[in-house]
């Protein structure tokens, strides 16, 4: 970036350089080590089989490879996908990336593991294409295999919701200095459409750096799921049972919808058979202690 006064990229979802960059402050071998331990404390063995959904310029992936974890990412960025197979290629390991739509999955498995991570699932806004996508999960995995999906904390759409059309989200707000520059995020969202529940959410990124100024940004439309909500969809397309919710990556952290919480992980067992759903509803909210208290 050297020498470069200022560009304006449409989004840093087609900038995997940036995307990068942006993101590196997260931790990738502590998630990693979570779903590593969840599995393992679930099974009773390690983890051997990961499929990464929105797997973006691999990082989980890579690094489940690192392990020795046969390890398969997915994405719909072309982008995103050739960026990751480079960054592998440098290391000298070998997981497979192919392109990929998550609300009808072109992979059949078998899989242990499979997760979603960077709050990619409530990109799915409508029910038909969440009922596709845990369906293709499901077909994904093992009897007892897992699901882990990394959403933010609704509670915090819940109990701060805008008060004009477009409100600067605080608590959205961040400033790291990296690499030698500084990287600024601001959000901002819409009042939430209780008819859809969904929201427009935007983040805006500037990146400063000597002799360099770089402003990214992204508009996207989420989907407050609410656990009830996921567990019925996950459950009645997939077989797939709410087994436990999360507030970080670490196994001893519950999530009690408490707005500290910086996010929500959720955790899904695939059943058996179809005998084991006929004779067991799916479970509530209630069950996890979720409130908005």
């Amino acid at each position: 970036m050297e020498g470069e006064i200022r560009r304006r990229p449409g989004s840093f979802y087609a900038n995997p350089d940036l995307y990068d960059l942006i993101f590196g402050f997260r931790q990738l071998d502590r998630e990693m080590g979570f779903v590593r331990r969840l599995y393992e404390e679930h099974s009773g063995k390690p983890l051997s089989s990961l499929l990464d959904v929105c797997c973006g310029t691999g990082g989980h992936t890579i690094e489940a490879a690192r392990s020795g974890i046969r390890a398969i990412g997915m994405d719909a960025s072309t982008d995103m996908i050739h960026h990751a197979k480079a960054k592998a290629d440098a290391e000298g390991l070998e997981p497979e990336f192919v392109v990929g739509d998550m609300a009808q999955l072109p992979l059949r498995g078998p899989f242990e593991c499979a997760i979603c991570m960077f709050q990619s699932l409530p990109l799915l806004t409508d029910n038909d294409a969440l009922s596709s996508h845990f369906e293709g999960i499901s077909s994904c995995l093992v009897d007892r295999g897992l699901y882990i999906i990394e959403m933010g904390n609704p509670m915090h759409v819940l109990t701060d919701l805008p008060t004009s059309r477009r409100e600067l989200w605080e608590e959205r707000c961040w400033t790291e200095f990296r690499d030698g520059a500084r990287i600024r995020g601001t959000s901002y969202r819409d009042p939430l459409d209780l008819a859809t529940e969904t929201l427009r959410v935007e983040m805006v990124v500037d990146i400063a750096a000597p002799g360099v100024s770089i402003r990214v940004s992204d508009s996207e439309t989420h989907r407050l799921l609410l656990p009830q909500s996921l567990a019925y969809i996950a459950w009645s397309s997939g077989r797939l049972r709410l087994k436990g919710i999360y507030a970080d990556f670490d196994p001893a952290t519950t999530f009690i919808g408490a707005r500290r919480s910086p996010r929500m992980i959720c955790a899904l067992v695939k059943e058996r058979s179809r005998r084991y759903r006929r004779e067991r509803p799916a479970p509530t909210a209630e069950q996890f202690g979720l409130s908005l208290d």
